[in-house]
């Protein structure tokens, strides 16, 4: 009698073999593919807050941002897609937070310490943008972190 089941056994385990593997591979390409696309689009939104943003060289110089820049923000914030953006200037050095706009907390040393990978942004000239899970409230679940180097004249200014 089990010698009757083998072959239908044989093939049934071999099928679920298949299935799994299968499985295995489609969730590796979509996590590949949805990481591949948060990053593109945190690099999209780099180079669009490196274009438009007002008074990028004010913040640059650690000055309190404007109130167009508040609102631009702001905007960018109500598409639903940024949740923060962090301004470096060309030493490596957190000049603004939107996180904390009024810049009432003490900002952060350098590029290097909030990631190391980022800091060679501002040494190789290279963008550079990394897909991460993230805990509400703070941070939605699936987010990117993009780091653009900024160019004004041929030199770095953030």
């Amino acid at each position: 009698m089990f010698r009757a089941l083998r072959g239908p056994l044989a093939i049934a385990a071999l099928a679920l073999l298949l299935i799994g593997v299968t499985y295995h591979l489609m969730a590796v390409s979509i996590d590949r593919n949805l990481k591949r696309d948060a990053e593109n689009l945190g690099l999209d939104w780099a180079q669009y807050f490196a274009r438009h943003m007002p008074d990028l060289e004010a913040l640059v110089a650690g000055r309190k941002p404007s109130q167009e820049v508040r609102d631009f923000l702001r905007q960018a914030s109500a598409v639903g897609q940024v949740f923060c953006v962090k301004v470096f200037d060309a030493h490596g050095f957190l000049r603004y937070d939107s996180s904390d706009p009024d810049m009432k907390r003490p900002l952060r040393p350098s590029l290097a310490s909030h990631n190391q990978q980022a800091a060679s942004v501002v040494t190789s000239g290279r963008p550079f943008a990394v897909a991460r899970e993230g805990k509400a409230p703070e941070k939605p679940p699936f987010y990117a972190e993009a780091y653009l180097p900024i160019m004004r004249n041929g030199e770095t200014v953030a």
